[in-house]
């Protein structure tokens, strides 16, 4: 069975050594390729890109690369569209089924494109959009353009849905579309292999006392609430609790988080990592912390949850989204209220004052990881395309 993806918002990197990327959604990409022949059509520019090696059988059509969403919707977008046109004129014979990645304007084209060559299509949201889009656009006309855009999607997707099974990662987002397609999956997009797992667990149990040492994974976007986080650790010093913050991503908000450490005289417990590929660098971090910070205002089901449950490190983590699928408050980590430095502050207190406590969520934490192994995912989203390919 031949099953082509259409991701037209990532761009892959090529160079003499092949193909890379920063996306760990290209881990459970690649193992895909147990179960079918994968054709993926997306953005690829001629540069070196620190970042995961794409591995696994996955052959590459790639389509024009851009350097913002700007230049993208102001310039690039007939060539891009065409491109993916193109791509289903020649590949679709050979698709039994073409997943299509995020509901964005391009991802509509190939939407159009499956219907008009009648390749069975399958929509993959990954999270709820809106709110990072506008997050990112506070002001001016940027905002006006983030709000009709959100409103497009908005009206999009049910359309889309109605006549395609879809994909969806999060409780969230299965309740709000599960009523328009009973033929939905709830798919955690996971990065955690079953080998990883073991060799993740078999270390000590976590018990430490004095310094508390936290971490947070992810881009440096407004939407993820690393502001938050270095408040909290101020609010914890003040409190007599020494804590460190690392935290690993790049992103817009660098400079302006940076600024409020120096603010905030935290700069000398918070150490800014910069990006790091999902590989031992990474792990290496994982294995020094105590506690996973997720206080973020809006997410899918994020990939980190499973991969700090599987260092047994428990997740102090917002209440949205599909964290409340994953995070069992007082079992594997502790849930807020979204928005509050304060609220984050007490929460991680709690584990901070009592090794007992953060001993108990470390082991809810080991336990929970199992249930997000990418092999086990995998087989369930493969199960689901075959039903919902050519028969």
């Amino acid at each position: 069975m031949r099953l082509g993806i259409i991701f037209p918002g990532l761009p892959l990197g090529y160079d003499d050594a092949g193909y890379a990327t920063r996306a760990s959604i290209f881990l459970w990409l690649e193992h895909l390729t147990r179960h079918f022949a994968v054709e993926m059509v997306c953005p690829v520019v001629e540069r070196k890109i620190q970042g995961h090696r794409l591995g696994g059988d996955i052959r590459i059509f790639p389509v024009p690369a851009w350097d913002s969403g700007l230049e993208l919707y102001s310039r690039q977008f007939p060539r891009v569209a065409a491109a993916i046109w193109r791509h289903f004129q020649a590949r679709a014979g050979a698709w039994d089924a073409v997943l299509i990645i995020d509901p964005d304007p391009l991802s509509q084209v190939a939407f159009a494109a499956a219907c008009y060559y009648g390749v069975p299509r399958i929509l993959y949201l990954r999270c709820n959009d809106s709110e990072e889009i506008l997050a990112r656009n506070q002001q001016g006309w940027r905002r006006l353009v983030a709000v009709a855009w959100c409103g497009w999607l908005e009206a999009a997707v049910p359309l889309m849905l109605k006549s395609s099974p879809g994909i969806v990662t999060g409780g969230e987002l299965y309740r709000k579309y599960r009523p328009i397609q009973p033929r939905l999956l709830n798919f955690y997009s996971p990065s955690i292999t079953s080998q990883l797992l073991r060799q993740a667990n078999s270390k000590a149990p976590r018990v430490k006392g004095g310094l508390l040492r936290l971490l947070m994974v992810g881009n440096l976007v407004a939407v993820k609430g690393f502001d938050l986080a270095i408040q909290a650790v101020k609010i914890l010093r003040d409190r007599g609790i020494q804590a460190t913050l690392e935290i690993v991503g790049e992103g817009p908000e660098r400079d302006r988080l940076q600024q409020l450490a120096q603010a905030l005289k935290v700069d000398g417990m918070v150490t800014f990592h910069g990006f790091k590929a999902f590989g031992e660098d990474l792990f290496a971090l994982y294995r020094q912390a105590d506690l996973f910070l997720l206080s973020s205002f809006s997410e899918g089901t994020p990939k980190v949850v499973p991969e700090a449950f599987a260092f047994g490190l428990p997740v102090v983590a917002s209440r949205v989204g599909g964290i409340l699928d994953m995070v069992q408050d007082g079992v594997n980590g502790l849930l807020i209220e979204p928005g509050s430095a304060k609220e984050l502050a007490a929460a991680i207190e709690k584990p901070a004052r009592s090794p007992e406590l953060l001993q108990r969520l470390s082991e809810g934490a080991a336990a929970a990881a199992p249930r997000f192994v990418l092999e086990n995912q995998v087989d369930r989203l493969a199960e689901a395309i075959r039903a919902w390919a050519r028969p």
